[in-house]
């Protein structure tokens, strides 16, 4: 998808400039063609005249990508020294992004071009643009920003900016440097020109400073964001139609993957299904038993188990059914997307049994592959030869060292998760353990009996002889539950702590909900990075409510950045205090589309890359003297907010840990 779009911005409906020479590209995905899908555009009532013939008045500014413009600011929040230009600094293989914000006094559009010079012949800086549109939130919690109405979220790709009358849009533009880019000073321009006669262009002169290092391929910090290929096959009208089980049966078998009907004993929840959409549940599990049948109330959960549960969720695309290849192929493309452009790792909660082939996992490595799910948590799975020869394949290939086998999502089941998670290490050791169990109760002495905590009134611990004991290599628990003192002891005693976040945490922790500020999902992997932890999961990017209908989005045919409310929003619950909770993302008719918090999410990720180079140079200190001026050590509801002197704070520490870096 993206690759496509600096290739030719036509067919995406996004304006692409480069500056510098086109030697060496970007890391694609190659081969790969946007699907061609015949879609009804999402509408709006709040439409655009085809035709003003008035000269326009207009308030533009630009803002760093640190701060939320609402629909109805009037002026600049005031972190960059100039209102009317922008200045980014990033290292070599990094994005960094701002804004270009529109005021008109009645309704426009504008071309927009980009252009400019590298400093001299070396790898190019690629630089695009996005219009950023508007979702209807009817409730969300109090915060600083606003209260139910529009909000920015979604980044659209558009042949044309919009301007409404009186209301405040961005223009997001993304700087990407290759690892290869000169360092130094770099210039573009960015110009406006409206469709209308009569009104004077918009002209954005953007310097753009490129350190003397470059970030890894591999990103420092190990992620796993769940991508659910059930609702992209919905989405894309890509799901299969019901199969006879024997079918079923003999299409597992082909395929080379876990056959779940000799894999399970009793009832294990192998399969995911949305055959309602998610309204009764996030996820429906189908729990078939070992002689391949479904009891009535597992039916009446599933529907017809063939079609709801399995065709969907073939790695590789199988080998029987069109639209299972269909669907899977969507799949890969959406995980390809997320790693070459957003550092995140495709799959992990709700991931369905060897989602990746061995080959599909190799090609995402250049994109920047270091974590993923190579199948559920499930006992009967070390005994499953198919699973075996899957192991065995990832072995010989050099990938088992990324791969884990995740189970007991916020579970009290811990003498379960023990035995399975032991089982599963004796017969697959080069794949971790990975969890995001509840673990309470004072158990400093191992032998101490274990209290399972039913609710977060209980103490959380982060204990390493009991994460030990429970065979669990990688530890995640969610941001609240984190005592930063018993996390640093799990790592001193070599553990790879992870860390989460969902709905929650509320309050002053930083999230990545629409209320939270938008500086918020970025400094949050700040204090990844003050916490030393290996990685980060989030359980979503895709987990889009049942309400709305869903039509891929159009950016060709839109006809307003606001976008119809039948059609998307950013709510999972309708509830107040889980706006965007899981949803990082859009579906396009050309492909996925990003949002301003996925966006912040990427630059954290990067950050911690930055704190990671500095670490190996200068050690721990170093890097925990550079984060305390952001966030208090030990109380990680402390940290800086959104004024402008705390967001200039922000970027000035950034570039102090790159000056670091470079002496």
């Amino acid at each position: 998808f993206f690759v496509t779009v600096l290739a030719g911005a036509a067919c995406m409906g996004r304006a692409a400039g480069v500056v510098g020479d086109t030697s060496h590209p970007r890391p694609s995905t190659a081969g790969r063609t946007p699907p061609t899908l015949a879609r009804t555009p999402v509408t709006s009532s709040n439409s655009v005249p085809e035709s003003l013939d008035q000269r326009l008045g207009l308030t533009w500014w630009t803002e760093t990508s640190l701060t939320r413009v609402m629909p109805s600011a009037t002026g600049p929040v005031g972190v960059f020294p100039d209102s009317q230009a922008a200045q980014l600094e990033l290292a070599g293989n990094e994005h960094e992004s701002f804004q270009i914000v529109l005021r008109p006094d009645v309704n426009t559009t504008y071309d927009v071009d980009i252009s400019g010079r590298g400093n001299s012949s070396g790898a190019q800086l690629e630089i695009w643009w996005e219009q950023v549109g508007l979702m209807e939130v009817p409730d969300i919690l109090n915060n600083t920003q606003g209260g139910a109405g529009w909000w920015p979220d979604p980044c659209l790709r558009v042949p044309r900016a919009m301007g409404v009358a009186g209301v405040a849009l961005s223009l997001w533009v993304t700087v990407h440097a290759p690892p290869t880019a000169d360092p130094g000073e770099h210039k573009a321009t960015v110009t406006l020109t409206s469709t209308h006669a009569g009104t004077a262009s918009i002209v954005v002169q953007v310097v753009i400073t490129v350190f003397p290092f470059a970030l890894p391929t591999q990103p420092a910090l190990l992620t796993a964001f769940n991508l659910d290929p059930a609702r992209l096959a919905k989405v894309y009208n890509k799901s299969s139609p019901p199969v006879p089980l024997s079918a079923i049966e003999t299409m597992w078998e082909h395929t080379g993957c876990s056959n779940p009907f000799s894999a399970t004993r009793g009832e294990q929840p192998l399969w995911e299904s949305s055959s309602d959409g998610g309204a009764s549940d996030m996820y429906s599990y189908c729990t078939l038993t070992k002689a391949g049948t479904a009891t009535p109330g597992q039916r009446a959960v599933c529907g017809t188990v063939p079609g709801a549960c399995t065709l969907q969720h073939l790695p590789g695309g199988g080998g029987f059914d069109p639209t299972a290849r269909a669907a899977h192929t969507e799949h890969i493309q959406w995980a390809r997307w997320m790693l070459a452009n957003f550092s995140l790792n495709p799959g992990t909660i709700y991931s369905p049994p060897i989602p990746f082939t061995v080959q599909e996992l190799s090609d995402m490595l250049p994109l920047g592959l270091n974590s993923f799910t190579a199948f559920p948590a499930v006992a009967d799975l070390a005994t499953e030869s198919h699973v075996k020869a899957y192991v065995a394949a990832l072995d010989a290939a050099n990938l088992s060292r990324l791969a884990t086998t995740y189970g007991y999502d916020e579970s009290d089941e811990l003498d379960s998760m023990q035995s399975t998670f032991y089982t599963l290490k004796q017969a697959f050791p080069s794949i971790k353990t990975f969890t995001t169990a509840h673990m309470c109760g004072d158990t400093h002495d191992w032998r101490a009996p274990v209290v399972p905590c039913s609710s977060k009134d209980s103490t959380p611990v982060q204990d390493p002889a009991q994460i030990k004991r429970r065979n669990v290599d990688y530890m995640c628990p969610i941001l609240d539950w984190v005592q930063p003192d018993n996390m640093t002891a799990c790592e001193q005693a070599g553990l790879d702590m992870w860390l989460y976040t969902s709905l929650e945490p509320h309050g002053t922790y930083c999230n990545l909900r629409v209320d939270n500020l938008l500086h918020e999902p970025r400094l949050l992997f700040w204090q990844a990075a003050q916490l030393e932890v290996t990685g980060f999961l989030y359980y979503a990017v895709n987990a889009w409510h049942a309400g709305p209908k869903h039509t891929p989005i159009n950016g060709a045919t839109l006809a307003s950045p606001y976008i119809d409310p039948s059609e998307w929003n950013p709510m999972q619950s309708q509830g107040a205090e889980d706006v965007g909770d899981g949803v990082l993302t859009y579906a396009g008719s050309d492909g996925p589309l990003s949002t301003i918090r996925l966006h912040a999410v990427r630059d954290g990720i990067e950050d911690f890359g930055y704190l990671a180079l500095l670490r190996e140079k200068k050690g721990a200190a170093a890097v925990q003297a550079m984060i305390s001026k952001l966030a208090t050590p030990g109380n990680l509801q402390a940290h800086i907010g959104g004024t402008p002197a705390e967001l200039q704070l922000m970027l000035a520490q950034r570039r102090d840990v790159a000056a670091a870096i470079s002496a």
